[in-house]
Parts: C-alpha cells; sequence; structure tokens
C-alpha cells in the first residue's frame, strides 16, 4: 500500500508558530509592571505574518520533495535511523529507499531537507 503524504506546512488553518511565540511575547510583556503593548497592533502584526508568509514555513523541505515521500507498508521489521526503534508495520520512505517512522522523519524535516542515512537532499531528486 503506498500513497504520497501531503506537504504539512501547506494546511493553511494551523496558527503559524510565529504568531504563537509574538502572542506570548505579548503576554509577557504586559505582564510586567510599567509595560504595555497595544495588543491589537501586536494581533494584526501576527495575523499579517501569517496571512502574508513573511516567515517562511518551518519545514525545510519543498512541497516537491514531500511528493516524493511514500508511505508504504513494511514486510519485515526495520530500524528507524532516527529514533532506533522497530518500525512494524507502516513508514514513509524517501526516493532514495530508506525508511522511517512518520514522526520522527517530520521532526527531521523541521531542519534538514536530506535523508538522515545517506544526507542526500530529498529536494534535488
Amino acid at each position: 500500500m503506498e500513497r504520497n503524504i501531503g506537504n504539512p506546512s501547506s494546511h493553511r488553518h494551523r496558527v503559524h508558530p510565529s504568531a504563537v511565540l509574538i502572542k506570548m511575547l505579548v503576554n509577557t510583556i504586559n505582564s510586567q509592571p510599567g509595560l504595555a503593548i497595544e495588543t491589537t497592533a501586536v494581533a494584526n502584526l501576527a495575523e499579517n505574518i501569517v496571512e502574508y508568509n513573511i516567515i517562511s514555513s518551518p519545514h525545510r523541505l519543498s512541497s516537491y520533495g514531500y511528493s516524493l515521500i511514500k508511505e508504504v507498508k513494511i514486510e519485515t521489521v526495520e530500524d528507524c535511523a532516527i529514533c532506533k526503534d522497530a518500525i512494524e508495520i507502516l513508514a514513509l520512505e524517501l526516493p532514495c529507499n530508506h525508511k522511517f517512522h512518520k514522526d520522527c522523519i517530520e521532526t527531521w524535516f523541521l531542519s534538514r531537507s536530506s535523508c538522515p542515512n545517506c544526507r542526500k537532499n530529498i529536494d534535488y531528486y
């Protein structure tokens, strides 16, 4: 069983991490005696960041790279090179044929766009 996974950064209904950080910063500053920030102005800034994608997606892998990843059923038990635990049923397979747990490889792609095993850049397949 194979199917492509979608690009997690393409889901418009999710709150952008930078918007959450800005709101946390405003709450922290506003809780300090003698300091205050106009919440409406900062809320507008946070919305603009999300709306106009001022800060790039937290995922390093492009939409094209995500389109190359397949969800596959595991025939024999394999180990995930990231967490070292067994992959028993389903895995995500990169174009280089290396397989990983879904959560492991998605976390990996937050900071890199290469395979953890062979270091080939997935965006250039």
